[in-house]
């Protein structure tokens, strides 16, 4: 019974294992955290390496995968396996035996890689020194295509340019799509648009050309009204909920509730640290979970507790919020006070996302707090049980 005790803490780290990929490549690993990590030319790394850091250069040559975290990540080596990069700034001029995964506001590929590269960021750049024997699949508010793709070119984003030699088809979503005249298309061009392409001369598409308008517009000028009134009502009904949950909580658990609003005050950087690990890492190790040999019940029942924890969460960023404003020492006092108050916190939580942009960062500062003082608090408890059990 012991060993349960820690149930909630050993999650989160089950959670990162999973989305770094530990089933598929063993317990094999090397693992480095630190405000600057570089990887000499000379360092040859024959295990999967995983690297978090503000600044992280790779220059040697790393035998399995590679996962990457931080605010820049530059990668000039070569790895024979995987390339998982999380950054800001990501650039990606090394060999990869495998493919690319890639996600950040700027994004630049100009290495050769052996398998698909899957990119998703505000730009995305293929230079023309990238080599890429699989497809390319990005998603991104504008990037371009310059080097060579020996498969397809699938994407959507709001300004595309395609400029270099696709051997496949390239089937987009854009806003504007420009087709250089360096660009040959080996295969059709399918795009989703209001405009037409800018085909320049001199570019080839050897299949055939086909432009679709998006349909769902007309649609939703029709019931645009309707959106409008099922819309605010559903923010009504939403709001309602999440009160009277939190004030059945508050109800049946006061006493969590002062002590999860307090570990925030005592304990930001756990706090914020546990949140952003089960806020960002659970919805990714689902999906690893339902595709390994943990199966798909280890991922229905880990996406279950997500969805339960990230909906608690704003309880408590709500009564924080609420506590906060009213006063700390005031609201522990009261229960009456204390109920005022996370009705206060809820209502400028849910008021706040209505600003465009800010409304978004509110939310998931909101949810990082609350998942992770859910988790500090929880911590706290049990080994206060613990040492009086001893």
């Amino acid at each position: 019974m012991r060993h349960t005790n820690y149930f909630f803490l050993i999650i989160p780290a089950v959670l990162a294992l999973l989305l770094f990929g530990a089933a598929q490549s063993g317990l094999a690993l090397i693992a480095r955290s630190s405000e600057s990590i570089q990887i000499t030319a000379d360092e040859v790394l024959e295990e999967d390496l995983y690297l978090a850091g503000n600044s992280i250069s790779v220059e040697g040559t790393v035998t399995g995968n590679l996962y990457a975290a931080g605010k820049t990540v530059v990668v000039s080596g070569s790895v024979s396996g995987n390339v998982v990069v999380f950054a800001q700034k990501a650039v990606l001029s090394g060999r990869v035996g495998e493919g690319v995964k890639a996600f950040g506001q700027s994004v630049t590929v100009s290495g050769d890689v052996a398998g698909d590269v899957i990119v998703a960021g505000n730009t995305v750049y293929l230079d023309k020194a990238m080599k890429l024997d699989g497809d390319a699949i990005i998603a991104a508010q504008k990037w371009a295509a310059d080097g060579p793709v020996r498969g397809e070119v699938l994407g959507a984003g709001r300004t595309v340019t395609i400029s270099g030699p696709v051997n496949g088809d390239v089937r987009l979503a854009v806003s504007s799509l420009t087709i250089a005249s360096t660009a040959h298309i080996g295969g059709n061009l399918m795009y989703v648009s209001q405009n037409e392409a800018a085909v320049q001369p001199g570019s080839r598409i050897d299949g055939s050309l086909s432009r679709r308008a998006p349909e769902f517009r007309e649609r939703l000028k029709e019931i645009f009204p309707f959106l409008i009134v099922a819309g605010i009502t559903a923010k009504i009904i939403g709001f309602l909920m999440a009160v009277v949950t939190g004030l059945a909580v508050m109800l049946f658990f006061p006493k969590w509730v002062w002590s999860a609003t307090d570990s925030i005050a005592e304990k930001p950087g756990a706090c914020v640290g546990w949140g952003a690990l089960i806020l960002f890492a659970s919805p990714v190790a689902v999906l690893v979970a339902a595709f390994t040999v943990f199966g798909i019940s280890l991922a229905v029942i880990t996406l279950f507790v997500y969805l339960i924890a990230v909906y608690l969460s704003q309880i408590v960023a709500g009564a924080l919020i609420g506590r906060l404003i009213l006063g700390r020492k005031k609201t522990s006092e009261n229960r009456g006070i204390l109920f005022g108050a996370f009705v206060l916190g809820m209502f400028l939580i849910r008021l706040f996302r209505f600003i465009p942009v800010f409304g978004f960062f509110i939310c998931v500062v909101a949810a990082l707090f609350g998942l992770g003082t859910i988790v500090v608090t929880f911590a706290a408890y049990r080994k206060k049980v613990n040492q009086t059990a001893s």
